[in-house]
């Protein structure tokens, strides 16, 4: 044998075991789960709205965080939302005035007496809130700190079918969502406990709108009752300098109860 096919030869040998591991790898059924969150070709992809805008030019470096709950079609909504404020040396303070959907917010000191945040719990202060309502956070008087100004928060959220919506076993279950989604889970569960949980989590920027079941995977659960629960979160955080001066997190949580009939 020559030096140049002895050398081909070593080669060959050498990318056989590469080969086979990919072809191994490639067989796996954990490449291709079952509830891989599918995005229909429909065309459309245009980007989804922003989550969040600030209005005026806040001093203060602001912290949002909350979410609410819709417990069935059409039920008051329930939650709560917090919001921190911190001067330029990151002390937290109180201003005169701060608000949410025009109700004002409580203050709540810390266990020294010293300003710790605001809180608002949405069936106390602003029990009229809906599920798809722009969240209004307002400082009308930032006194010596700050000039005014307006945070706007735009949930996002799955577009369910009502309670008792009956699930046709032979066709895809198809969810939609609006907004700027980060993540998104979304859980079945029927009268023996038998579950269904899609996750899916993304920088959503690609216009994806919409997350599928498949029909074969619907299968698995018992005709009858089904137990629907959903979770979608939105996060932002806007730096000056290097450092947060805004930072929000907002989920809207969903309960539904539907009727699974194959």
């Amino acid at each position: 044998m020559t030096p140049a096919h002895s050398a081909r030869g070593r080669a060959r040998r050498a990318l056989f075991p590469l080969l086979l591991a990919f072809a191994l790898a490639s067989c796996s059924s954990n490449d291709d789960p079952p509830l891989a969150p599918q995005v229909p070709d429909d065309g459309d992809d245009t980007p989804p709205t922003e989550a969040v805008t600030v209005v005026g030019e806040p001093r203060v470096a602001v912290t949002i965080d909350g979410g609410a709950t819709e417990p069935s079609t059409g039920a008051p909504v329930t939650g709560q939302f917090r919001m921190i404020l911190s001067d330029s040396i990151g002390r937290r303070v109180f201003l005169p005035d701060v608000r949410l959907q025009d109700s004002t917010m409580s203050q709540e000191l810390d266990p020294f007496g010293n300003p710790n945040q605001y809180i608002t719990v949405i069936q106390q202060r602003i029990p009229t809130t809906r599920m798809r309502d722009t969240l209004r956070f307002e400082v009308r008087d930032g006194g010596d700190v700050t000039p005014p100004f307006t945070v706007r928060v735009y949930p996002s959220q799955l577009d369910l079918p009502p309670d008792s919506t009956v699930l046709d076993g032979t066709a895809d279950l198809v969810v939609p969502w609006s907004g700027r989604v980060e993540r998104v889970i979304l859980s079945l569960v029927d009268s023996r406990g038998m579950r269904l949980r899609v996750v899916f989590q993304l920088e959503n920027y690609s216009g994806m709108k919409r997350v599928v079941v498949p029909a074969r995977d619907l299968a698995a659960l018992h005709p009858g009752p089904i137990q629907v629960g959903t979770n979608v979160l939105d996060t932002e955080v806007r730096l000056t300098a290097g450092s947060p001066r805004l930072a929000v997190s907002h989920e809207t949580n969903q309960r539904r109860t539907w009727i699974y009939a194959p």
